[in-house]
């Protein structure tokens, strides 16, 4: 049960409820009541906020003043009726008063003027668009689809925003805006229609294009296509990019330059990450692509493009406010956390897909020891990230979405849900070790050279769910791409100074988050702090032995499994400070203690998963599933056999000792005592 309650989401259970029932379960006490009431309209508002400022901090100022109205006002509302005109009255109202105060554009003559003098205002304020009478057809509008809110004079935005995003009728979009619906079909049928622009992504795995007509806050996806390349492979191997991948990458690009202008986008947005940031020949390549085609790519930094992937994770609507973000490239893997749509932290690591493959998965299909081996360094070097867990996690990049068809056509899983728990990502592990990356395109209609580089994907996403303690995550076929679309559409043409600037506000490194604990740990010294964290944890993990020799509680080797990661993601914190011999003594068995866990539990997943796909397969896959299983079960046994001896030989009084014993009083840290 303590698994489901971490994965809950609170907005479904009041999805059905009236605003009404909200707002007096609201006044009622029911804090999570207002919550839900709040996240039913915060994005809309949001954007029609953003729409009317083009100001993304002032907008999130505003949209705090709303909230804060809300709630005062509640008591004096009409419960019986939908909140949401008043809410967009009073965020429209809010808007105007910030546009008074900088004295962008003199809303008073507007609002004074009846709704015969309309059409005068009209004519004087700038507007290279055509006129209304060119605009009226309704066919016409549909073809155009959406508006450029963006673009538009301020007055016009609000407007164009509640008929195309919130289906409001024009008697409706008056109400709410306090004006008559001869003005608000006036306003609306002068509206610019909005951009489209292409995002390449040259990345270590692919290069990708995207095509979108683009608002700051939604994308309407035209095309998307992607080239296998493989960038890294050859970087890993010579550090540079070989001349054959040169070429291929370079006839991606004039590819994608070709269906852009097809597609008639005003601008084509490059960037490169992880593969040519390490390349030494990057710069010749970057050159070698505007020489060729003037498209000027960009290098962004990993910070920047964890920036990137969360706004473009993100903008969809139903997004849950806290989630994190976790991208897994090629290259490279970004982590980001937010608190209500706010980016609060973020870093990224040189761990991608095709590294860790190339590194530690050379067989086909890898065997069990080369993912163990993969296994362990990616939890040994998650281990250095100081993190705050999020209550969910998205998961952006292309390992992710072909993890979610596999699961869905392997397991028959529901493929209208973006969801994957971690013992489904099991079920995948244990089916890509069984198979060859060729069976596995051919039954569960995968991409040959994906499903190569597929098992690495699985255990990276495994390491950060393990490291999170997350039991599921929620997949996003949106990412980097749809980031630079939409932070250029925000920003203009300085959006990658605005992206720099939030991620160099926000970043963090392994060596940074070191530094800045290190320094909020003053008033108490390092070493006595220390001593408290590994009792603490060391009691945690002491708890659990006698739960898992009785064999009575089937959750209980996860518990001791993530207890023994917290014990020992604690002496790494504190190892700069402890007794060298007793460190690693202690440490050493712990670990040992550790692997044994996460063996028999993951086995003990994947052989629970795979009965039920037994039941699923036809009778000619059978045979093949159960002789997986038979293997799994003997294995399975024999950890099992290997851990009860293991904590038949642990002396829980000694260890507990030596855990004390590893940090004496008035222990130096980093030179210092």
């Amino acid at each position: 049960m303590p698994s489901q309650a971490r994965t809950m989401r609170p907005t479904r259970p009041a999805a059905e409820l009236s605003d009404g029932t909200l707002a007096l379960q609201s006044l009622q006490g029911n804090e999570r009541a207002f919550e839900s009431l709040l996240q039913r309209y915060q994005p809309a508002l949001f954007t029609l906020i953003f729409h009317l400022l083009r100001d993304y901090d002032q907008a999130c100022d505003i949209l705090q003043q709303v909230a804060l109205q809300l709630y005062v006002s509640l008591p004096t509302l009409d419960t019986h009726r939908p909140l949401k005109s008043w809410l967009f009255q009073v965020a429209r109202n809010r808007c105007l008063d910030e546009l008074r105060r900088k004295r962008v554009l003199r809303f008073s003559e507007v609002e004074t003027l009846s709704e015969e003098e309309e059409s005068d205002v009209l004519t004087v304020l700038p507007d290279p668009r055509p006129l209304p009478d060119e605009l009226v057809e309704r066919r016409e509008l549909q073809q155009r689809l959406l508006q450029a809110i963006g673009a538009l004079p301020p007055k016009f935005r609000a407007v164009v925003y509640l008929r195309y995003r919130e289906q409001l009728t024009f008697p409706e979009i008056g109400q709410a805006l306090g004006m008559p619906e001869a003005t608000a079909k006036t306003y609306f049928s002068r509206a610019k229609p909005f951009a489209k622009r292409a995002a390449i992504d040259i990345g270590s795995n692919t290069i990708e294009i995207l095509i979108a007509r683009c608002l700051p806050d939604n994308l309407e996806i035209i095309e998307h296509q992607s080239t296998m390349a493989r960038l890294g492979e050859s970087v890993d191997d010579s550090g540079e990019i070989s001349r054959d991948k040169f070429k291929t990458a370079l006839d991606a690009v004039r590819k994608y330059q070709k269906l852009a202008q097809k597609h008639g986008a005003e601008q084509i947005l490059a960037i490169a990450t992880e593969a040519l940031r390490e390349a030494r020949n990057s710069q010749d390549f970057i050159e070698a692509v505007k020489r060729e085609t003037g498209i000027e790519v960009q290098l962004i930094s990993g910070f920047a493009e964890a920036v990137l992937d969360y706004y473009g994770a993100t903008y969809s609507p139903g997004t849950p406010f806290d989630a994190g973000v976790l991208d897994v490239g090629g290259g490279s893997t970004e982590i980001v956390t937010a608190k209500n749509m706010h980016i609060t932290w973020l870093t990224s690591v040189p761990i991608g897909s095709g590294a860790i493959h190339d590194r530690y998965l050379p067989s086909d299909p890898p065997t069990y020891e080369e993912m163990e081996a993969a296994r362990s360094y990616l939890a040994k070097h998650l281990q250095t990230i100081r993190i705050q867990e999020p209550p969910a996690l998205i998961v952006t990049g292309s390992s992710a979405a072909s993890l979610l068809k596999l699961a869905q056509r392997a397991f028959k899983l529901d493929e209208q849900s973006d969801r994957l728990t971690y013992e489904e990502l099991s079920l995948c592990e244990g089916l890509l070790g069984a198979l060859p990356a060729e069976e596995i395109a051919k039954r569960f209609e995968q991409r040959l050279e994906r499903a190569r580089i597929l098992a690495a994907g699985a255990l990276i996403i495994q390491a950060v769910m393990q490291y999170l303690h997350l039991d599921e995550i929620r997949v996003s076929s949106h990412g980097v791409r749809e980031g630079v679309l939409l932070a250029y559409t925000r920003y203009g043409e300085h959006w990658l100074e605005e992206v720099n600037s939030i991620a160099s506000k926000r970043g963090k490194s392994p060596a940074d988050q070191d530094a800045q604990d290190t320094q909020g740990l003053q008033q108490q010294p390092f070493a006595e702090f220390g001593q408290d964290v590994l009792q603490k944890y060391a009691k945690k993990f002491l708890k659990w032995p006698d739960d898992v020799r009785k064999q009575e509680d089937i959750e209980a080797v996860h518990k001791m499994r993530v207890a023994s990661r917290r014990l020992r993601a604690a002496f790494d914190a504190f190892e700069s400070c402890a007794d060298p011999k007793s460190f690693k003594k202690v440490n050493r068995r712990v670990k040992k203690l550790a692997d044994r866990l996460g063996t028999v539990r993951d086995t003990d997943v994947m052989v629970s998963g795979l009965h039920t796909y037994l039941q699923e397969v036809t009778s000619e896959e059978q045979a093949g599933v159960q002789w997986l299983i038979d293997r799994l079960d003997i294995y399975h046994q024999q950890e099992e056999q290997a851990l009860a001896a293991e904590l038949q030989t642990l002396d829980e009084d000694a260890l507990r000792q030596q855990v004390d014993s590893s940090i004496s009083k008035g222990a130096a840290h980093n030179g210092k005592s």
